[in-house]
């Protein structure tokens, strides 16, 4: 988040709105760690989805470039992190998302 923050002040002409929703959602990420640490009763596991998209010069270009992402996350997590990294694909996706209202954001 301080990277994107930090990307956005380098740049010539900064969008305030812009920087603005990244300051507000790194003070809400703060909150949920805040209130995760402060909370007398301490989970058991905390579990983290990750949705990640691509652009490509076709569909199979795009879920190429989806792929190589995804696995750059998991990388990132299960090693600088220690953590178990499961990939969701199909039925298991269901579960977390309501399709009829996913859009592409492009």
């Amino acid at each position: 988040m301080e990277e994107l923050i930090a990307g956005e002040m380098g740049k010539k002409k900064i969008d305030e709105r812009r920087l603005e929703v990244l300051r507000r959602q790194k003070l809400m990420w703060e909150r949920r760690l805040d209130s995760l640490y402060k909370n007398p009763d301490k989970p058991k596991s905390v579990e983290y989805f990750i949705a990640t998209s691509a652009r490509g010069a076709s569909r199979d270009g795009a879920v190429s470039a989806a792929r190589i992402r995804a696995r750059e996350i998991r990388a990132t997590f299960s090693g600088g992190m220690s953590l178990r990294v499961d990939e969701l694909a199909h039925n298991r996706m269901e579960a977390c998302y309501s399709w009829e209202f996913m859009t592409p954001d492009w």
